[in-house]
């Protein structure tokens, strides 16, 4: 422990290993002990690759970091979906087929050439959607109407999955566009055009992060 060294600033907390760079340095026996031993009440750690879990019996005083090692912080007091910033959609079935298969859609660097694959597709099936994330290896489309055929929406896109919420889900303020009737009509299809940062989803009690200030999701397309 007396070789390791941390680099502590307001914002980001360096470590001897980045584990954005190198996700397997989690693993090495002291590197997990030296992260165990930044924040008091500390029972244990995950990580997905996005960002890096600590479960902790007390949560860390603000102002928390924004990065610790390379990856975004989360606290929570125990493993689980509801502690989990990722959003996950539902699933439909694999039999509704795919879409642009020619691409691998996993850890993309530029992920817009997706999106327009996608935006295309639910304008030409006349689905409205009002945004769509990108999760490094699986897509969330959001929903606008809840009256839609089940059986038009893509399993996958680039040969990752696709899980899809509805607007009213999201527990934001209502767009004009999710005010719509529910049978779409031309002008009420939603837009898609550019890329805007992703806003920070189900801030329930649990929730100690907020997704504004993180650079890891990848994008997230939106009405403009």
């Amino acid at each position: 422990m007396a070789s390791q060294s941390v680099t502590a600033h307001p914002e980001h907390i360096t470590l001897p290993f980045d584990l954005q760079v190198d996700p397997d340095a989690f693993h090495e026996p002291e590197n997990m002990e030296l992260l165990m031993s930044l924040f008091p009440g500390n029972l244990g750690l995950s990580m997905d690759g996005v960002f890096l879990y600590f479960l902790q019996k007390k949560i860390p005083s603000k102002p928390w970091p924004k990065s610790v090692g390379g990856l975004p912080p989360y606290f929570a007091p125990e493993m689980g979906r509801q502690y989990m910033p990722r959003l996950f959609g539902h699933i439909v079935r694999m039999r509704n087929g795919s879409i642009a298969d020619g691409l691998n859609g996993r850890d993309m660097v530029d992920w817009e050439p997706l999106f327009v694959i996608v935006r295309d597709h639910f304008q030409e099936t006349g689905i409205s959607v009002t945004e769509v994330m990108y999760w490094r290896d699986y897509l969330v489309v959001i929903l606008q109407h809840r009256s839609i055929d089940m059986a038009k929406l893509p399993s996958r896109a680039a040969n990752i999955t696709v899980t899809y919420c509805y607007e009213d889900e999201m527990e934001r303020p209502s767009t004009p566009q999710s005010r719509c009737e529910a049978d779409p009509i031309p002008r009420n299809q939603a837009g898609l055009t550019r890329l805007v940062p992703v806003k920070g989803r189900r801030t329930g009690e649990v929730v100690f992060l907020d997704l504004l200030d993180t650079g890891f999701i990848e994008g997230s397309f939106k009405i403009t």
